[in-house]
């Protein structure tokens, strides 16, 4: 689950930088640009791949609880 935060964290981060750079707010070279946007969407892509495994351990964490106590709720 930190994992997760970290990669949506780095992505709000790099992204800032991303639209910074949109609106001229700040001024990077071309090659750099298009790092720190491919870094931006690389953490997105982290984030997003660590939810979906932390929804899937959640999901086999609570079958397994509920196999051994069937009448838990």
């Amino acid at each position: 689950m930190i994992g997760r935060q970290l990669g949506y964290f780095g992505f709000l981060a790099y992204d800032a930088l991303v639209w910074a750079n949109a609106v001229r707010f700040i001024t990077l070279k071309p090659d750099t640009a298009k790092a720190v946007n491919k870094t931006s969407n690389r953490f997105w892509l982290a984030g997003i791949s660590l939810s979906i495994l932390h929804c899937i351990f959640k999901v086999r964490v609570n079958h397994h609880f509920r196999v051994q106590q069937p009448h838990a709720r």
